[in-house]
């Protein structure tokens, strides 16, 4: 039995998918590919949990 979400996630595995194929390749965490996908977009929204430069720092760095 299909959900109402069933499609949202037919669509959206692919792309994380992909983004962790890039993770992997270049050795750094999902986090980092999707941020850095975003800005290059012109994405600039605050991540609502990084209360300092810090935490948005230790989400970007290789783990």
């Amino acid at each position: 039995m299909r959900n109402k979400y069933d499609q949202a996630q037919d669509q959206g595995m692919p792309i994380v998918e992909r983004v962790l194929e890039v993770a992997e390749h270049h050795g750094v965490p999902m986090t980092q590919v999707a941020l850095a996908w975003h800005w290059a977009k012109g994405v600039t929204v605050p991540i609502s949990w990084a209360v300092c430069s810090q935490n948005a720092w230790m989400m970007l760095s290789p783990r």
